[in-house]
């Protein structure tokens, strides 16, 4: 006894060994002593119980031979620390279960020890399918880390990391996230690349510098979400809500799926208004609209972004129908409309080689919110541009809201008693760019045209 105080140091021994054998020999002083004890108490409370008062009797029986047992064993364990030769086998019992317990708590730490990644930069690594139970990514760089059906990960650590969080860790490794509750979660810099957001609330999220590529966020809410950095390429972002999001040159849009979405929560504000995105426009409007920032302001234009972005959504698209005779003024108010952010399809540049163009156009018709007819002495006696507006009337009555959007050049409309022209001047107003030729006066139509143009919520 005294070689094995000397080996751990006289008084930690002490304590040590104090507390191993009152504790051990209170238990086992419990489970012996409580029949023994239950004679003694029985005979001393009996005259004062009837038969009806078994419980009771037994849980003061049972209080009163814990007692008596810890003040047993702590007698005995006092006097075995005292050398009471006596008391020699419950020494020897405690010491040899401490030395168990020394055991299991080694071997307990070898078979519960993973591998440690503490502090490391794991960016991109794939974890996919891997056991990870009891690693250590104590504040790692997890940047774009694959965890796709990864298992056992919420028996690791992940101290210092977006892993933290339970919803978190399980979107992560299950890739499904269909209508799930997201607002203002760390997924910054998850590996979201492929996974399903359908109708996802992501508002005031972080997802700075995440993979999102080729993910569903069809009617996902990014309201005031964090997405400097991200990576939404060949995603689908149609029906998602951008009230307030936050993006930059570095956010990245490239072949985005979109054909429509809105700029308010709630549905409201929907871009375009009633027609769709053609291919690839969400991205190339996007493009443009850091193009011009860049171009203006620089690299202190990036802030502007979000706002410059949503302020170019503002516009019904258009289709301007116009006869070749008129293409003078045509191609000056394309111009004009696409630095103004409204987007527009234009004959001349938008038909490509070997396109067949009446197909074409219809399709076009149907792509964009307004029909903008140029009406002039030409256009009012052109089958094709009556053609046109056949297509857009057929729009307007599945659609059930105008789509036609004339103006006019000369006076040519405003004389014809009888046709197509003569009933747009009946039914229709007419924007006048009569005096087109007069800067002053035609920038005047211009900023009335782009009032009118300014998208209606729906």
């Amino acid at each position: 006894m005294a070689d094995y105080f000397a080996l751990v140091g006289d008084s930690e021994g002490v304590v040590a060994v104090n507390v191993g054998i009152a504790v051990f020999g209170a238990i086992l002083g419990a489970i012996a002593g409580i029949p023994y004890s239950a004679n003694i108490f029985s005979i001393i409370f009996a005259p004062s119980f009837t038969a009806d008062s078994t419980e009771i009797r037994a849980i003061v029986i049972g209080f009163a031979s814990a007692f008596l047992s810890v003040l047993l064993n702590t007698h005995l364990a006092w006097r075995a620390i005292k050398g009471d030769e006596k008391q020699s086998f419950i020494l020897r019992l405690v010491l040899a279960q401490m030395r168990w317990l020394t055991w299991w708590t080694k071997w307990s730490l070898v078979k519960w020890e993973g591998t440690s990644f503490y502090g490391s930069n794991l960016t991109t690594a794939n974890f996919s399918e891997a056991i990870l139970k009891n690693t250590d990514f104590r504040d790692t760089n997890l940047t774009r880390t694959c965890w796709y059906k990864s298992k056992q990960l919420l028996l690791a650590h992940v101290k210092g990391t977006i892993l933290q969080d339970y919803s978190v860790r399980e979107l992560l490794t299950s890739g499904i996230g269909i209508h799930k509750s997201l607002v203002s979660k760390n997924l910054k810099g998850a590996n979201l690349a492929g996974f399903d957001l359908t109708g996802a609330d992501l508002t005031e999220a972080d997802i700075s510098g995440a993979d999102l590529q080729g993910a569903k966020l069809n009617n996902a809410k990014l309201i005031k979400t964090q997405a400097i950095g991200t990576l939404f390429n060949d995603a689908d972002l149609t029906g998602a809500c951008i009230e307030g999001w936050n993006i930059d040159h570095t956010t990245q849009l490239n072949g985005v799926n979109c054909r429509y979405i809105y700029l308010l929560n709630d549905q409201r504000e929907r871009r375009p208004s009633f027609s769709e995105f053609g291919e690839d426009q969400f991205s190339k409007l996007f493009e443009k609209v850091f193009y011009t920032i860049n171009t203006i302001f620089g690299v202190k234009g990036v802030e502007y972004i979000p706002s410059f972005f949503n302020e170019a959504l503002q516009f019904n698209s258009c289709f301007i129908s116009y006869t070749s005779t008129d293409e003078g003024f045509a191609k000056r108010l394309y111009q004009d409309l696409k630095n103004n952010n409204v987007r527009c399809w234009f004959a001349p540049e938008n038909i490509k080689i070997g396109d067949k163009i009446r197909p074409k156009i219809d399709e076009s018709i149907h792509s964009y919110d307004k029909l903008l007819i140029i009406l002039s002495e030409n256009s009012v006696k052109s089958n094709w541009v009556e053609h046109e507006i056949e297509t857009a009337l057929d729009k307007e009555a599945e659609q059930g809201h105008p789509v036609l959007f004339p103006i006019k050049i000369d006076d040519a409309v405003m004389s014809l008693k009888t046709g197509w022209a003569a009933k747009i001047r009946r039914e229709r107003h007419i924007g006048d760019f009569r005096e087109w030729m007069n800067s002053q006066k035609y920038e005047e139509a211009l900023q009335r045209l782009l009032r009118d143009l300014k998208s209606t919520q729906k």
